[in-house]
C-alpha cells in the first residue's frame, strides 16, 4: 500500500539524489534548482514522498496558496517542469492509487483547483501517458498544449544530418571567422540577451544575478556559449542540461545587425555536435507555441535542424461542489 508523506528537513536530503535516478525527473525538480527562488515560496511550497511502505516511489513538488478567493495548488512552480517523478513505471493501478493519494492530500489542505505540467515525453526514456491517462480518468482535464522542438541525435556528427541549405549557413558563418566560445562569460551573453527581449518590450525569465546563482548551484548543468564576431558577442544560447538524456536551449538570442553572418546557426550546431558528445539522446529547443498559438518565425529558424515537436501539456483538476 502506498502513504503520502511531506517532507521534512530531516529528509529532504534525499530529494535530489531521488530526483536523479528517477525515470523522468529533470532539472526543474531538483530543490536544489528551486532554493534559487530563495523566499518567494516559503510557506507554499510542498514537497511530497509517495511510499511504499518506508521507500519513497514517486515524488511531486507543489505550491498551495490562495489566489483570486481560491485555493491554488500548482506543479511546477518558478520551474517549467513538475508533475509526478517516478523511481520506475507506475503502470495503471499503481498509477490511479498514486492519484488518488495526491487529490486526497489536496482535498485535506482545501484545495479548489491543481493545476500540473509534467516534462515533454524526452524526459524519460518510455511513454508516460499511462499516468497521463490516470490523471484525466480522476478528473483533470488537458487545458494547454503547446509543441516543444526536439532534436534526436543519430550516431553521427550533427553537421552530416542537416539540410545542405543548413550545412551552407554554417559554411557562411566559418567564412566570417565566427569564433564560438563554450562556457562564455556570462556577462557576454547578457549583453545579447538584453538586446533581444529589449526588442521585443519584455524581460528575460530570470535577472543575471538569478542565473549566475543558478549556475553556482548546478554549475557544469546550466551555462551559456556564445558567438563573437571580430570579438564581439553577437549570439547566444544558454543551456539546462534537463537530465541524463536532454539537454536543452532555456534562451536562444542574437544581435540583428550581425544575422548576416549565421554566427547564431553556428552556435546551435556547435551546441548540439557538443550534446552529441556529451551522451544525451535530445535536444529540447523549447516552446515554438504559446498558448496554443504558434509562433512561425520561432519554428522557421528551429526547423532549420528538427521539424519533430513533443506536446507540453498542461492539466487541470477542479474541486466538485
Amino acid at each position: 500500500m502506498l502513504n503520502i508523506i511531506e517532507a521534512s528537513d530531516k529528509n529532504l536530503d534525499k530529494w535530489d539524489e531521488l530526483i536523479g535516478n528517477s525515470i523522468n525527473g529533470t532539472i526543474f525538480h531538483l530543490e536544489k534548482f528551486l532554493s534559487y527562488h530563495g523566499e518567494r515560496f516559503k510557506d507554499r511550497g510542498k514537497f511530497l514522498y509517495i511510499c511504499e511502505g518506508t521507500q519513497p516511489f514517486a515524488q511531486i513538488s507543489l505550491t498551495i496558496e490562495e489566489q483570486d478567493g481560491e485555493c491554488l495548488a500548482r506543479s511546477p512552480y518558478g520551474a517549467s517542469y513538475g508533475g509526478v517523478v517516478f523511481q520506475s513505471y507506475p503502470g495503471y493501478r499503481k498509477g490511479k492509487e498514486i492519484v488518488q493519494l495526491i487529490l486526497d492530500y489536496l482535498k485535506q489542505h482545501q484545495v479548489d483547483r491543481f493545476i500540473i505540467t509534467p516534462p515533454i515525453a524526452c524526459c524519460s526514456k518510455s511513454s508516460l501517458d499511462t499516468f497521463n491517462f490516470n490523471l484525466l480518468e480522476a478528473g483533470f482535464k488537458s487545458i494547454n498544449r503547446d509543441i516543444s522542438s526536439v532534436y534526436y541525435f543519430e550516431n553521427r556528427p550533427v553537421f552530416e544530418c542537416l539540410p545542405s541549405k543548413v550545412r551552407n549557413t554554417i559554411r557562411t558563418a566559418e567564412k566570417n571567422d565566427i569564433e564560438i566560445r563554450q562556457n562564455a562569460d556570462i556577462r557576454d551573453f547578457w549583453q545579447v540577451l538584453s538586446s533581444t527581449y529589449f526588442k521585443h518590450g519584455t524581460n528575460p525569465t530570470h535577472s543575471i544575478e538569478e542565473f549566475n546563482l543558478l549556475m553556482d548551484l548546478l554549475p557544469g548543468r546550466i551555462y551559456t556559449n556564445v558567438a563573437y564576431k571580430d570579438g564581439i558577442p553577437v549570439a547566444g544560447v544558454a543551456c539546462f542540461e534537463i537530465n541524463k538524456l536532454t539537454n536543452s536551449s532555456f534562451y536562444l538570442c542574437q544581435f540583428q545587425e550581425y544575422q548576416k553572418y549565421q554566427a547564431l546557426s553556428l552556435l546551435v550546431m556547435t551546441t548540439l555536435e557538443s550534446s552529441r558528445e556529451k551522451g544525451f539522446s535530445f535536444f529540447d529547443f523549447g516552446t515554438s507555441t504559446v498558448n496554443m498559438q504558434a509562433r512561425p518565425n520561432i519554428f522557421t529558424f528551429k526547423e532549420h535542424f528538427t521539424k519533430i515537436g513533443q506536446f507540453r501539456e498542461t492539466f487541470e483538476w477542479k474541486r466538485q461542489p
